[in-house]
């Protein structure tokens, strides 16, 4: 990390640990860690994928990272101010920076509410004022998608094309960050370039910082310029794509990264689509 420059958003010995059903009447409740110092950052408009299998802690550091979970120690910072111990006024300023898109769209959108109501509906909770209409039209034209998208229902739309309204809900508030969670999973292999597409031009137009979830190194490859690997909730190893996946230096993220069936020279850092 550059020492001139803050990191917007960071995690620095950040654990998270659960109380687990009791075994027995009189036993104490047993304690998961799921993350066990766990120091993460990205600048603003940096890539950074987070990959790991499943179990590995991703869905424990996201919560963390978009504030829906108070880690159990550690510091969580935004713009270099701790998020938990921070006055009202900030945490909403981070409610509406952080945003967030989910692996599956079809999952994450009321079928009862058109696209229009879908989008609104993040202006009104964050309370944000403005012409709403507007900026709606904004961001529909920044995800590719006609003003005739707003009068439809979500079962209107193919996969690929809902991911671009779940795109656009989550930019809506003008974030700072976006952190995809698996968000082309779902998709087939010729749509997922489309979307990935989609995100790096967002990236570079809009200056936003996106952090990608996956268990998918090929999709790590093709849209960030950093990766950590998280194994058993510690971050194992953190490089660039091309460095990580032909020669990583730990044993535990070179047996992650064997683990994975490659086509060609995908995970070398170039696309496989």
């Amino acid at each position: 990390m550059d020492q001139t420059q803050t990191p917007i958003i960071q995690t620095v010995g950040v654990c998270q640990e659960y109380k687990l059903p009791r075994t027995s009447i009189f036993g104490e409740r047993p304690i998961l860690a799921a993350l066990k110092d766990v120091d993460f950052y990205a600048m603003q408009g940096e890539s950074v994928g987070i990959v790991g299998e499943s179990g590995a802690g991703k869905s424990t550091l996201t919560r963390i990272l978009v504030g829906m979970e108070k880690p159990t120690s550690g510091v969580f910072t935004f713009k270099n101010q701790e998020v938990w111990s921070s006055a009202d006024d900030f945490k909403k300023e981070f409610r509406r920076s952080v945003q967030m898109v989910l692996q599956n769209p079809r999952s994450s959108f009321d079928p009862r509410m058109t696209i229009a109501q879908s989008l609104l509906q993040p202006l009104r909770g964050l309370e944000i004022e403005g012409d709403h209409q507007a900026r709606i039209n904004v961001v529909l034209e920044q995800v590719g998608l006609g003003k005739d998208s707003l009068k439809k229902y979500p079962y209107e739309f193919s996969g690929g094309q809902l991911q671009r309204v779940a795109i656009a809900r989550a930019l809506i508030p003008d974030p700072k960050v976006l952190i995809a969670d698996e968000p082309v999973s779902a998709l087939d292999v010729s749509i997922q370039a489309q979307v990935l597409n989609l995100l790096n031009d967002l990236v570079k137009d809009l200056n936003l910082t996106l952090i990608l979830i996956t268990h998918d190194l090929s999709v790590v490859s093709y849209a960030t310029s950093r990766v950590a690997i998280i194994v058993d909730g510690r971050i194992e190893e953190v490089d660039s794509p091309k460095a990580l996946f032909r020669n990583p230096k730990s044993a535990i993220a070179k047996s992650f990264v064997d683990s994975v069936l490659t086509v060609g020279k995908g995970i070398e850092g170039e696309s496989l689509f």
